[in-house]
């Protein structure tokens, strides 16, 4: 169907609806309004003032049927839209084939190579491609997980109805189904009953990366292979290029409901998610994969991995009394069955306590066997399903999406300021006033000296929670929380410490402190976020202080000599304005870039510029 068609079927659909669920009148009176609305917009002045006597005399009722038809008519027509481009797309897929779409990654590589850009240069490109999506809990991204999945299988119909092989009894059976997803609709509200907490919002963020990333990702990572094995057969993707990030149960900046509990409560969602969809993903594999082992005998090492397993968890134990000569179908289930089992750890507890512990899997548990397994089996099996396994345990892990941790540089260094105080040491210290005297230097090169000589100087010993405030206990609480995760988790559960309104470069070195005194400073990538355009302006400045100290160059050694930097869109804008923000985005850019380049350091500009995630 075009979409004038399909903007008619739904458009029936919803009228049908509102007849069957409220009243024929509620649906003329909907209808009325709709048309005065149309004559309004063409001019008909006297459409323009029934259209004003109808919506002033409605009901409290009346007015939530009339609210909840557009806001549902424009949803249905909004995926109409969406179909039909789709559709377009494919259509001129087919026509342009084997030429690539325009504006696609097919595109792109064969206009590099175009443009003369030889192997050595595009392995070079490839090897230093990094991008990371980053979800955050938008404002203006409010629809209940309920209304999202809704929506999703109002567009699946959509997409099933434009078989033209459907048979009639198959078109009307869709056509029922889709009635019965709209009237489901209507009947649910869009509203939540109750505020959304934090681990809602993380639930509604992972909900994103379960339905859409999951599968998207890897086939956007198969259209970049196979444009290279077109234009540059030698040339390889040797790392995750793209991955997910998120902010929600991890942004603490301006949001109190971010405790450390409901960071290790987002942790454990985080890879419960990944976990589950790896486990499902394996067991379809193992199905797939049921080869038997005399046509197909698997490697030696494979082999002897899966004997030193031995005894077999139950489950596996009756698959292999009832697949005895399907190596790869019982290996596969025993990886799957090793997840299900990881998927019991009480991680939010393990999180929070302090006994020791070891995860119940680790990436390479999987990722190792399954290269094993592709080196074995035909390359057209290896290329199809299995394939795209191995990219997914890549892209998310066992952590779905990085989860990015951010706080206000003044709360840092607040908290930073009790705890030395605690150890009779006054963070803004004067060192010009004799022993045992403490007064305040407003400066940051007072802060900066103090905060390097203690980084130099042996670890304290601190108590489980210093300082007295309930604030600089919680912040030392999420120092000892990251450094649980990356002990017992691994590392990349967690992405960079943000330091929102950073100032000076003793607000980095400061966290770099707290790091150090909790056991998580190694590799910790450590981002100052520039948001005002006098922060932007003063950015090469602070950076160039902090490449200057040669702690924080040892410190950026263990994170493979890579500075990540961010810098803030919509305050900038607030401060000062959409033209000057952008000139002075432009210039810090410009200007952080050269210094890095000068110094030898790897930059990624992290930008915060964004919307809804839908």
């Amino acid at each position: 169907m075009d979409l004038s068609a399909t903007i008619h079927l739904v458009g029936d659909i919803l009228g049908q609806v509102i007849q069957e669920q409220e009243s024929q009148a509620a649906f003329e009176l909907e209808e009325r309004i709709r048309a005065n609305a149309k004559g309004r917009r063409s001019g008909d002045t006297h459409a323009a003032a029934l259209l004003v006597e109808d919506v002033a005399l409605l009901t409290p009722d009346q007015a939530r049927v009339v609210a909840a038809a557009f806001s549902l008519y424009f949803d249905l027509v909004n995926l109409a839209e969406e179909n039909t481009r789709v559709n377009n797309l494919r259509r001129q897929a087919r026509q342009l084939h084997p030429a690539p779409l325009p504006d696609t990654i097919g595109e792109a590589v064969a206009t590099l190579k175009h443009a003369g850009i030889n192997p050595a240069q595009m392995q070079a490109l490839l090897d230093s491609l990094n991008i990371e999506l980053v979800l955050t809990a938008h404002p203006t991204e409010a629809k209940r997980r309920t209304i999202l999945s809704k929506i999703q299988r109002i567009a699946d119909l959509m997409r099933e109805l434009n078989h033209s092989d459907l048979s009639p009894h198959e078109e009307q059976v869709c056509r029922q189904s889709l009635h019965a997803e709209v009237t489901a609709f209507w009947l649910t509200d869009r509203a939540r009953t109750s505020r959304p907490t934090v681990t809602d919002e993380a639930r509604t963020g992972l909900y994103f990366v379960e339905q859409i990333f999951w599968d998207v990702l890897p086939a956007i990572y198969t259209d970049l292979e196979e444009a290279l094995a077109q234009h540059y057969p030698d040339v390889t993707v040797r790392h995750a290029w793209l991955r997910l990030g998120s902010w929600i149960g991890g942004d603490r900046d301006g949001n109190p409901n971010v405790t450390t509990r409901v960071t290790a409560e987002t942790l454990r969602l985080h890879r419960g998610l990944a976990v589950e969809k790896h486990r499902s993903g394996l067991q379809d594999l193992a199905r797939r994969l049921s080869f038997s082992g005399r046509r197909s005998p698997p490697p030696a090492d494979l082999m002897a991995w899966f004997e030193l397993r031995r005894p077999l968890p139950a489950h596996v134990a009756f698959l292999e009394q009832r697949y005895t000569s399907e190596p790869y179908r019982l290996i596969l289930s025993l990886l799957a069955n090793d997840l299900a089992e990881a998927s019991r750890d009480d991680m939010a507890a393990r999180l929070l306590e302090s006994q020791p512990h070891t995860a119940r899997a680790s990436l390479g548990d999987f990722t190792r066997p399954l290269s094993i397994i592709r080196s074995a089996v035909p390359p057209v099996i290896a290329q199809d399903q299995l394939h795209t396994v191995e990219t997914q345990f890549k892209i998310f892990g066992l952590h779905g999406a990085r989860l990015d941790v951010r706080e206000d540089s003044g709360r840092l260094n607040a908290a930073v300021n009790e705890i030395l105080r605690g150890l009779e040491i006054d963070y803004l210290e004067d060192e010009s006033m004799p022993a045992g005297h403490l007064h305040p230097v407003q400066d940051n090169d007072g802060r900066l000296a103090l905060i390097t000589r203690l980084l130099a100087a042996p670890l304290p010993v601190l108590s489980a929670t210093p300082g007295v405030t309930p604030e600089a206990a919680e912040a030392w609480a999420l120092f000892h929380l990251i450094a649980r995760a990356r002990k017992v988790y691994e590392s990349d559960l967690l992405g960079p410490f943000i330091i929102s309104m950073t100032r000076s470069a003793a607000d980095l070195l400061a966290v770099l402190l707290m790091a150090r005194w909790t056991g998580c400073d190694q590799g910790m990538d450590i981002v100052p976020l520039f948001e005002t355009v006098e922060d932007l302006a003063a950015a090469p400045a602070i950076l160039q202080e902090l490449f200057e100290l040669e702690i924080y160059r040892k410190h950026l050694a263990s994170c493979g000599n890579h500075q990540m930097v961010m810098i803030g869109y919509s305050d900038s804008n607030k401060d000062g304005g959409y033209l000057t923000a952008n000139w002075a985005l432009y210039q810090a850019q410009e200007s952080i870039s050269r210094l890095c380049r000068s110094y030898g350091i790897a930059l990624t500009l992290f930008h915060g510029r964004g919307g809804t995630v839908a």
